[in-house]
Formats: structure tokens, sequence, C-alpha cells
């Protein structure tokens, strides 16, 4: 969490929890080498998608680094816990999810922004 004005919600073990209110949302979800890929933000509590991102294609046989993205905008009636899903056709160890750039500083893979609009 690099910043967080939204009162009552927090980030627990990979689960955002919001308090009710209508939210904007952006999230990029990075692939490398896993061929389809999609990213989603799910409701867990109410088990329902609240925005699905859009597909995605990273081929083994070029290997390059793609990112699938999902914005929109969504309502909660009460308490919610949100989790940023990422779904790939293969799975690639240690990099599937984004390579690194080992360069000393953070590794940065998938990224949410979520500010309360009503």
């Amino acid at each position: 969490v690099l910043t967080n004005t939204i009162s009552g919600a927090s980030l627990s073990a990979n689960q955002i929890t919001l308090p009710a209110g209508d939210y904007y949302c952006e999230a990029n979800c990075p692939a490398y080498q896993v061929v389809r890929h999609k990213s989603i933000v799910r409701d867990v509590t109410n088990t329902v998608d609240l925005l699905i991102g859009e597909n995605s294609y990273s081929a083994t046989s070029n290997p390059s680094m793609t990112k699938s993205t999902v914005s929109g905008l969504f309502t909660l009636a009460g308490v919610v816990i949100l989790e940023l899903r990422h779904y790939t056709e293969s799975a690639i160890t240690n990099q599937g999810l984004g390579s690194d750039v080992s360069a000393g500083l953070a590794e940065v893979y998938s990224d949410i922004k979520i500010w309360k609009v009503g």
C-alpha cells in the first residue's frame, strides 16, 4: 500500500477490504510466456466478478512481457473483500506473472489503484 485515503479500507494477505460506496479502479497484470491471460477484479465476499479485464497474449515462441489491464466503475452495498486475479493459460515458474529487472530496486508486478468516487 503506497497511499490509502479511503476510511475503512485495508490490504491484508493480498485481499482488499472496502466499505460501501462507488469506486473507480485501474489495474495492470503483467505476464511472460503464459500464452493467453486475463485480469479480473473479484468480489470474494459475494462471489462475483466486478470488472473483467482485456484479453492479452504473451507467446512462448517469441518471448515478451505483455499486460492485461482492467478498469471501470463499481458500487458496493456494504463492506466487501476484493482480489485482483490473473488467469493464465500456461504457468512459467518464477517469471510467468512478470519478469524481474534485477536493478536493485523494488520489483513491482501487478498493480491496482482504487478511488472512492461516491
